[in-house]
């Protein structure tokens, strides 16, 4: 599927966020004009720029055929598409989206959501801690019940926590060194989930 660049850039919204993906500064041009918005403004700004790239990404004529609501799947996403506009969205906001990032956030609003929850102070460093939280909960998942390795990593979870809870000042310390030691493996798991908002 062919990409018309020139159609776009004749609409001025679509010109303006095309301009914005290009050229040194202009992410951080985006991150201090979101700054400057409200909430609900920085989710419009934020869906606009995500249409208007899938839009381009697509070959269409306007953003206003890329639906908020309607799945990239049912928009006639592919993953040539999809890759197209991660790369699109990485050069106009600055951030380093993974490629499945599409496939991870169904529909334009939903990515646009994503996007906002990225660009506020400390948002990649969330997502960065998060990712390696799920491919440990995968690596766990894979160790045997009676596996040794289990306890090691129970151990240094505990240890983790303790640390945590110490430097957070949180009720660990006042119940006493021995809470996390005396918490079975299950416990131990189900603490880890909810303080990192795993359900």
């Amino acid at each position: 599927m062919s990409r018309s660049r020139a159609l776009l850039s004749d609409l001025p919204e679509a010109r303006r966020a095309v301009q914005g993906a290009a050229g040194p500064g202009r992410a951080d041009a985006l991150r201090e004009r979101l700054a400057a918005l409200g909430a609900d403004d920085q989710d419009r700004l934020l869906l606009d720029l995500v249409r208007t790239h899938a839009a381009d990404a697509l070959g269409h004529r306007t953003a206003d055929q890329v639906r908020a609501t309607l799945a990239f799947r049912d928009l006639g996403f592919d993953s040539m598409a999809s890759l197209t506009l991660r790369n699109r969205l990485n050069e106009a906001t600055g951030l380093a989206l993974p490629t499945t990032v599409v496939f991870d956030h169904a529909t334009p609003a939903a990515l646009a959501t994503h996007l906002r929850a990225q660009l506020r102070p400390g948002g990649e460093q969330i997502t960065a801690v998060l990712a390696e939280v799920d491919r440990w909960e995968t690596a766990v998942e894979a160790l045997a019940p009676d596996d040794d390795a289990r306890g090691r990593v129970v151990a240094r979870l505990r240890s983790l926590l303790w640390k945590w809870d110490r430097s957070e000042g949180t009720a660990t310390d006042a119940v006493g060194d021995d809470a996390l030691t005396l918490a079975t493996d299950e416990e131990i798991f189900d603490i880890v989930n909810k303080e990192l908002g795993i359900s």
